[in-house]
Parts: C-alpha cells; sequence; structure tokens
C-alpha cells in the first residue's frame, strides 16, 4: 500500500473512532453536534454514524428538541453490542461479572476461596465464566475484552503479578493465563485501586476532579493516584503502596510482606478485628466479622468505637503525608473500614490537623458514593478503554 493511501485510511480509522468516542461520552447526542464536537463536516459525520449504525454500534434513541427546523435525531452507543468481562482479585476472594457497553451488569458472583495458588484462580474465573455466558444468553464472540484487577505489585505492561503479600504471589503472569483460559480473549491487567480511581473518574465523585487519591481501607491499604486527570504509576508502575509505607519502625506488628509495622499492618481490617477480639472482652471472637463491626451492633460499643477512633487517626497521619506530597483536591475513601462513620470522622479531623491551612482547606476527605463496588466498576472502566480502541467489534 501507498504511503498516501495508508494515511487515507489511517485518518478514516481516527475520524470513525473518534465519531463513536464522542457518542459514548455525549450520549443522547445528535448528529449536528457531533460535527461541533470533532470538527468534521455534517456529510462526514453522516457516512460514519450510518456505518456505525449498520454494524449495529450505534442506535438511534429518540428525537431531540427543535432549534427552528426538524426535531433532531438523538444518537447513542448500543449497550449489546459487545460486551466486558471484569473481575476483581482480593484475598481469598473473587469477584466477577458480565457488563454490557452500558455498564449494566448482566451476570455477577462472589467466590469465597483460597486463592493463594493462581491456578486454582484462574480455573474459578474460566469457570464462572462459562457458566455466565449459559444463563446470560450471551455469544461469547460478543465478549469482547477482560478487565482484572489485583492487589499487589502489578506490572500492566508484562500482566504479571510481581510480588502480592495479600495473595502470596511472587511474579505470576495472571493476565496471560487468564486470557488462555478465556480461549485467548484479550485481559488488562490494573492494581485493584487504581482500577477503583478509573470508576471514581469514570462515575464517582472523581468525574470533574483532575487532582484526587483513591484509598482502600481494607484487608490491605493502597492508593490509586490521579494527577492531571491521568493515572500516576511511578518509574516501574508501582506507585500507590501506601500500605507499606512504615509506621512503627520498631515495636509494629508484623506485616504479610514480612516487614513489621507496615501501614497496612497497623490500621488494616485484620488489625482492627485483632485489636477488638483482645482488647474488647465482651466480643464473641468466633464470630466477629468487619461489617459487624462498622456497621453492626459492635458499631456502638465504646471500646470498639475508641479503636476505630484510633486507627482513623493513625489513617488521618497517612492522608496528611499525601496531602503534603501532591496537593491533590479530593480524597475518596472506600473499603470496608470507610462504612465506619467514628474512623472517617477521625480521619479528617488528624488530617486537617497535620496539614498547613493552606493545604487542607481546599481539600475535600470523602467516601465513594458508588452503590456498586469500585474496583469491579474499574475492571469495565479498564475493559471498556481496551474496547474503545478496536475498530470494529464484531
Amino acid at each position: 500500500m501507498q504511503r498516501g493511501s495508508r494515511n487515507s485510511q489511517d485518518l478514516k480509522l481516527f475520524n470513525r473512532l473518534l465519531v463513536r468516542n464522542v457518542i459514548r461520552e455525549k450520549a443522547p447526542v445528535a448528529r449536528f453536534e457531533i460535527a461541533r464536537e470533532t470538527g468534521l463536516t455534517p456529510s462526514a459525520v453522516t457516512v460514519i454514524v450510518n456505518d456505525l449504525i449498520g454494524e449495529g454500534a450505534v442506535s438511534e434513541m429518540r428525537l431531540g428538541r427543535s432549534t427552528g427546523g426538524r426535531r433532531p435525531v438523538m444518537l447513542g452507543i448500543n449497550p449489546k453490542a459487545a460486551f466486558v468481562f471484569g473481575v476483581r482479585l482480593q484475598k481469598n476472594q473473587i469477584e466477577m461479572a458480565i457488563f454490557d457497553l452500558g455498564g449494566t451488569i448482566l451476570n455477577k458472583e462472589l467466590q469465597t476461596l483460597d486463592t493463594s495458588d493462581p491456578t486454582e484462580v484462574v480455573e474459578e474465573i474460566g469457570g464462572y465464566f462459562d457458566r455466565a455466558i449459559i444463563e446470560s444468553d450471551l455469544d461469547r464472540k460478543k465478549i469482547l475484552w477482560c478487565g482484572l484487577a489485583s492487589p499487589g505489585l502489578i506490572n500492566s505492561h508484562s500482566g504479571e503479578v510481581v510480588r502480592s503479600s495479600n495473595l502470596n504471589w511472587l511474579n505470576v503472569p495472571i493476565r496471560d493465563l487468564t486470557s488462555h483460559r478465556l480461549d485467548g480473549m484479550p485481559v488488562q491487567l490494573e492494581h485493584n485501586v487504581t482500577a477503583a480511581a478509573l470508576a471514581e473518574m469514570e462515575y464517582g465523585v472523581g468525574k470533574q476532579c483532575m487532582n484526587f487519591i483513591s484509598i482502600n481501607l481494607s484487608v490491605g491499604i493502597s492508593a490509586g493516584i490521579i494527577l492531571d486527570g491521568r493515572v500516576y504509576r511511578g518509574d516501574s508502575g508501582y506507585a500507590g503502596e501506601l500500605g507499606h509505607m512504615t509506621l512503627f519502625p520498631v515495636g509494629g506488628p508484623r506485616c504479610a510482606c514480612g516487614q513489621y509495622g507496615c501501614f497496612e499492618a497497623v490500621c488494616g481490617v485484620n488489625r482492627v478485628l485483632e485489636r477488638i477480639k483482645t482488647e474488647v472482652r465482651s466480643v464473641d471472637v468466633e464470630t466477629i466479622g468487619i461489617h459487624d463491626v462498622v456497621a453492626g451492633s459492635l458499631s456502638r460499643n465504646p471500646q470498639v468505637r475508641n479503636i476505630l477512633e484510633e486507627t482513623g487517626g493513625l489513617i488521618g497521619i497517612a492522608v496528611a503525608n499525601l496531602l503534603s506530597l501532591f496537593n491533590p483536591s479530593m480524597i475518596v475513601l472506600s473499603g470496608e473500614l470507610s462504612k465506619a462513620d467514628v474512623l472517617v470522622n477521625a480521619i479528617v479531623a488528624k488530617a486537617k490537623q497535620m496539614t498547613f491551612d493552606e493545604v487542607s482547606s481546599s481539600v475535600r476527605i470523602v467516601t465513594t458514593e458508588m452503590k456498586k463496588e469500585p474496583q469491579l466498576i474499574g475492571t469495565y472502566v479498564t475493559a471498556m478503554k481496551k474496547v474503545f480502541m478496536l475498530d470494529h467489534w464484531v
């Protein structure tokens, strides 16, 4: 192919993807609005839109308001044109779901199992996928991408979980293993809290925010960092491992990573439960769970509230450090511990106390408003970014 012909084809593809993405972002949207947004001529937009409608990628939704002439036909992405698969890993748990292109969950399952064996994890993912496409009556070929979120040190380029103390994994090529089990479906691996940050940026409180940090307060503690509207990954992609900052270099509890006094060893879910079981005599140590602590009857126990307040104060110190380092406009808290009001209030108070007024006065520290698990929604966002780079979906 000659260079001029190749350049012409490249431009045609670029314009096609541009129009389709504008329809996704602005829907319901009229053809004249697409032309205005893209800078393309109305006739060029009409040709591209007609092709997309013919393929089933775009649908005519309804008539819009008239601006003096005929009422325009409003366009949107056909949510059933294709589908994506989302998988969220954490210690002893896998959450999996099939999404349509509109973000609707068609099938979802939460599995509890020993996640220390990658082979068993991959087989569980594949087994669910096989069941889900039958239960949802979907064409396997229309499920185009898998978004996979995992804790630990993640190399998104190689698709490896380089190290995860919570999963007890070292150099696991989870992307390729999962893709092989899914019959070659492409898989995009992302850190679980980076996935949560992407979900907040797309659908949550971070939608209009260019600089924010999403912090997951669970068994592990980590941060997804958004700077100037983009994910900050660091040189090797490992930025955000907040849980392994050292809080107590001497005398701190042992962390799953093997070090002592790490942030998540001091403030994570397991440490909170351990403290309650040893310090609060009235608690039935065999049956207590974190949901009892943050939202159940234990949440009103004065000793439990004191432990949560102390934990929140320590987390607040870490948040204050992040405010001083990155000067974000918002901190978004998620995970089980973020559901405890007394802990969140302590975080806010300590972070504001330990930060310059000029820094703290402009920052908002909030809990996620997403009704579904942000990390799972983040796997959908991660996969969708890849799907919308594809020329054709069918």
